[in-house]
């Protein structure tokens, strides 16, 4: 029982840690600096606890990085291709070069065209990364990637021997490109082992591309993305957030090397795309595939699979059991007739597993075998677009989405509906809503950006949804709406800032005296975010975090609140430093607050902050030479008031995690 005098002394220790902490981000304040990388993480972070990766996507900008699309001689299916431009920007890069500039007209640059198209500052950085405007392209280039991490602490799966293997995570990714004068040959080849998994080639993926003027092949491993989603979609592109425009009306076509360390969305066969012109700027295209993969699965004695294994780690026996027990058989075609303007086309899909899969998760495909079909298309006036699809599983159950969004200099508004049956199924599907997977949900969105000003940008959204059915979690209809409103100020070159308020009313439920108890929850997430250059070299950023969840008296409200100051520095041209620490309060997990890292290239991860603690890193950026690249980062979690941390086999006796991560880079 906590006495009054002990309550007292826990709350002076409460706030002398506070008042620590405050000193310590005046302290870091006088020693702000700045390190080289991606200004990208306002772009994939979440205040929820969303299951979204963003794996993929890193490694597609780190594929295009390394074969970069010409925009200038490109046509608007291969400008699409490239991450977060959707059919829509590349439709009007297109124009823009094709009516300003020809090839090697210097006036034409990636910001002048960012700035005609008010792209956001993450298609901008996809541009001057992914993308060229008549420069040459090297005809050879290499890269080896080797990356590992540590946690210092040993989790009771391994003492327990749980755990089949070793506490090292290890990946190497190899990749080679090679231009001919007629067409580019890309391979690559991932081999990774996760923490606790028995052999370093646990998981191995790999690819062989070559890309002509109007076909491209991939033999090995590949994605597949088709019209907006519903049955090919990227789970990226399907995600509230900052990114309020783009993902409302996304709509593309496409294969692409599958470069994830995931294995459960990975093709596995050949595919191929034609782009054909047929007559004045119009093309005939189609995208045709076979894969034969294997899947991660659980197997009843009865012989059907009762759920599909996606965590993508195999540690334990009984992962280890799961794995690869089931295959996937999975042709398809696509045909499309595109202009200047307008884009329509339609699919035909047959997946076969082998085995009846009776899941009632929205992932997973229902039956043993079936078709899925779907018919898309999309259309440009000046600066509108519009884009829909309208999907069939192989029970005939509907999936249906349009979108449509208009860009002008001041303001950027989007609108978006989506409508999926309950028991719709597509596993390489999206949804952009409340959910990544496209079932059980209708909804509407609309999104709003406005720049009064050069130094002003107001980004906003109201989505509204509502389930079908019942859901994993609430065993009703769930309804309710989002509101998030981010407004930055630039005060000059050297001085930004930005509020944002995310609020949720969504319902939930809780049992009271084994009695389902439904309600509507409210979730607030507030934020303000403050950065300083000093110069080129030295920047600091001090933020703070606030949540409010109000359960209607069904349960105890929870509230929570972080601090963190980020400051990073060049302190040579080969050496880059970049430190963060952060002191978070809340009163539960559910209360937590999550905070987006990303690490280096091709890699990121969002921490759960939750309970009382501090939470603190140091990376280390060396740059020797041009070719080599080596990234090291350690962390620190500290928990005063635990005893232990973590749950299940990754628990850990102890108050504090020490984790060490690594990444070396050599370019040839």
């Amino acid at each position: 029982m906590i006495t009054p005098n002990k309550f007292r002394i826990l709350r002076e220790m409460k706030l002398i840690r506070i008042s620590a902490f405050i000193i310590l981000l005046y302290s870091l304040a006088t020693f702000a600096q700045s390190i080289d990388r991606a200004d990208i993480e306002a772009y994939l972070e979440s205040d929820d606890d969303t299951d979204i990766t963003y794996e993929y996507m890193l490694g597609q900008i780190e594929f295009f990085a390394n074969n970069p699309i010409d925009i200038s001689q490109a046509t608007i299916n291969q400008i699409a291709e490239l991450p977060a431009i959707t059919y829509f920007e590349a439709y009007h890069i297109y124009e823009y070069i094709r009516i300003n500039s020809n090839a090697n007209n210097k006036n034409i640059t990636m910001a002048t065209i960012a700035t005609h198209l008010n792209l956001n500052p993450l298609q901008l950085y996809i541009l001057n990364h992914c993308a060229t405007i008549g420069t040459p392209i090297k005809h050879f280039n290499a890269k080896i990637r080797e990356r590992s991490s540590y946690q210092i602490e040993t989790p009771v799966g391994y003492e327990n021997n749980k755990y089949v293997g070793e506490q090292w995570n290890l990946l190497q990714n190899y990749t080679a490109n090679y231009k001919l004068d007629f067409a580019k040959i890309s391979a690559g080849t991932t081999i990774n082992k996760n923490a606790g998994e028995k052999h370093i080639d646990e998981y191995t993926s790999g690819y062989l591309m070559f890309v002509h003027e109007n076909v491209s092949l991939i033999v090995g491993d590949f994605s597949i993305y088709t019209g907006m989603g519903n049955v090919f979609g990227n789970s990226y592109s399907a995600f509230k957030g900052y990114n309020a425009i783009a993902p409302a009306a996304n709509y593309t076509n496409k294969i692409a090397p599958y470069t994830s360390k995931l294995d459960y969305n990975l093709m596995r066969g050949a595919a191929t795309r034609l782009d054909i012109p047929i007559f004045e700027k119009n093309h005939l295209a189609s995208t045709i595939w076979y894969s034969h993969a294997p899947r991660s699965a659980t197997i009843t004695k009865d012989g059907y699979v009762s759920s599909l294994f996606t965590t993508g780690y195999y540690r334990t026996t009984t992962d280890v059991a799961k794995k690869n027990s089931i295959t996937e058989n999975n042709v398809g075609a696509t045909i499309e007739l595109s202009g200047c303007d307008y884009s329509i086309g339609a699919l035909l899909n047959y997946l076969d597993y082998g085995k009846e899969i009776r899941s009632s998760s929205g992932r997973a495909f229902s039956g043993q075998m079936g078709y899925l079909s779907s018919f898309y298309g999309s259309a440009y006036f000046d600066n509108v677009n519009l884009s829909a699809e309208l999907s069939l599983d192989n029970h005939s159950n509907i999936g249906f989405k349009f979108g449509t969004a208009y860009k002008s200099k001041p303001v950027d508004f989007a609108i978006h509906f989506r409508s999926f049956d309950e028991n719709f199924r597509a596993p390489y599907g999206t949804i952009f809503g409340e959910y990544s997977y496209p079932s059980n949900e209708i909804g509407l969105y609309t999104g709003l950006v406005w720049r009064p000003t050069n130094y002003i940008r107001l980004t906003s959204f109201v989505d509204c949804f509502y389930s079908y059915e019942s859901t994993y979690t609430v065993d009703t209809n769930v309804s309710g709406f989002q509101i998030f409103s981010q407004l930055d100020y630039k005060f000059n070159s050297a001085n930004s800032i930005y509020a944002r308020i995310n609020y949720k009313n969504k319902t939930d439920e809780v049992q009271i005296n084994k009695t389902p108890h439904f309600y509507q929850k409210d979730k607030l997430n507030l934020r303000l975010e403050y950065e300083h250059s000093f110069a080129k070299y030295l920047s600091l950023k001090l933020r703070a975090d606030a949540i409010y969840i109000g359960n209607k008296g069904m349960t105890a409200d929870e509230t929570g609140f972080a601090l963190f100051a980020e400051c990073n520095y060049a302190i040579t041209n080969w050496l880059k430093l970049q430190l963060r620490t952060t002191y978070f309060t809340t009163d539960t997990y559910t209360s937590a607050i999550y905070q987006f890292d990303y690490f280096y290239p091709g890699y990121s991860y969002s921490a759960a902050l939750y309970n009382e603690g501090t939470r603190s890193f140091i990376a280390l950026q060396f740059s020797p030479a041009d070719w080599c690249k080596l990234y090291i980062r350690y962390i620190n979690m500290y928990k005063p008031e635990a005893t232990t941390l973590g749950s299940g086999n990754e628990l850990i006796n102890s108050n504090m995690q020490n984790r060490i991560y690594s990444q070396l880079e050599i370019k040839f």
